[in-house]
């Protein structure tokens, strides 16, 4: 491979030398950041120079050989000096590895949600200001060229009137015992926010406001929630947000984790002339204007190499911390609201055995098409099952 090979869309220029990586976490979508290092390591744009995970002591084949620590701080002293930090760890300790991080010299491209509380959120900007040091937040489809075209009315739709998102996925039990922050709102009394909303189909509620450009925390005026659970967890499975921007817009996201089947998440976005569906886990766009129908499918920028380029000065980008300041006044909302509804136990059918076993809440796709329609909540649309005894 050489530097000038194409990574999910994004291209990469052959730096002086290979930029100095540590990679925290290798479970679960750490993984995936093992992988695509791996490839830029095998190009010599990179050197993974050690790993990180309190519970692994075996790097994961992709990137075998690669010196495992338990402690960041700890593989940041042995490893010399440290260009970037990867981190994918549990959500609660995002802040902590962060500032290490950054405290250290790198810059860090931080999972996303970037962190679990608005007050984390301030501390890290700050770190990042007393650093001289960046974060960029791994919202993988805010690197999509389909936001720049739908901000540029590239496919004509007109002016942006309406946004909204719908989110229809299923969990089994097994997902929500894969950790023990999963589905908890709070862990050992550290905020986590393990919901559909903030995390699940955090990229969808993230995408949204992004059609629209509300990015920053100052850009969103309120907040309003609607947050019910099927699964027996602390945290939100069947929600709506509808989140009212400083730009007097209105954005109306309805989510859910126990559907009958798992679709695509959709992002709408209407148009004076037309609209547009886009489907963001594919970067597909299918596009109505003036009656006629076509389909564009657009790439997008690795955030890991984006965030090179920007230390290049090639680039600028493309999710710095500051523009999910927006994200995290909804996140902020959810964590501060009451605590989620259990929906009506009539209306749950649970499906498969053991770990594989799963609930479909009655109509719930329905309900959620509705919602968005709508712009209404289900407590507003009068839904059975969303009763507001606890």
């Amino acid at each position: 491979m050489s530097g000038r090979d194409l990574l999910d869309g994004g291209t990469i220029l052959q730096p002086a030398r290979a930029e100095r990586l540590v990679l925290v976490g290798v479970g679960g979508y750490g993984l995936v950041h093992a992988e695509r290092i791996a490839k830029l390591q095998a190009g010599g744009i990179v050197h993974l120079a050690a790993a990180v995970d309190p519970i692994r002591d075996v790097p994961p084949p992709t990137i075998a050989g690669t010196p495992m620590y338990a402690d960041l701080a700890d593989a940041m002293a042995a490893a010399g000096p440290v260009d970037v930090v990867v981190i994918a760890a549990p959500i609660a300790e995002h802040v902590r590895l962060a500032e290490l991080a950054l405290a250290g010299g790198a810059d860090v491209l931080l999972e996303k949600p970037p962190v679990a509380a608005f007050e984390d959120f301030t501390r890290l900007l700050e770190a990042e200001r007393r650093t001289g040091r960046v974060v960029q937040v791994g919202f993988q489809s805010l690197g999509s060229q389909a936001l720049q075209l739908l901000r540029e009315d590239a496919f004509g739709i007109g002016q942006i009137v309406k946004v909204t998102a719908i989110g229809s996925w299923s969990r089994t039990v097994g997902y929500w015992n894969r950790s023990p922050w999963a589905g908890r709102r709070s862990l050992d009394g550290q905020p986590v926010v393990d919901g559909v909303v903030t995390n699940a189909l955090a990229h969808a509620t993230a995408t949204a406001l992004a059609v629209i450009g509300c990015r920053e925390a100052e850009d969103v005026a309120a907040v309003d929630t609607d947050l019910y659970r099927a699964n027996a967890i602390d945290s939100d499975d069947t929600s709506v947000v509808r989140i009212h921007t400083t730009s007097g817009m209105t954005v109306t996201c309805a989510f859910t984790l126990c559907a009958s089947a798992q679709e695509e998440p959709v992002v709408y976005v209407e148009g004076s002339r037309g609209r547009v569906e886009y489907r963001y886990t594919a970067d597909r766009l299918d596009i109505q204007v003036d009656g006629q129908t076509r389909t564009v499918s657009v790439t997008r920028q690795d955030l890991l190499q984006n965030l090179m380029a920007f230390r290049r000065e090639e680039a600028a980008l493309l999710v710095p911390l500051a523009s999910t300041g927006a994200f995290m006044r909804v996140l902020d909302a959810v964590a501060t609201a009451g605590e989620p509804v259990q929906i009506d136990p009539r209306a749950i059918e649970w499906l498969g055995e053991g770990e594989d076993r799963r609930p479909v809440v009655a109509d719930v796709e329905h309900w959620l098409r509705r919602a968005v329609e709508t712009g209404q909540t289900f407590t507003e649309l009068g839904v059975g099952w969303a009763h507001r005894s606890r």
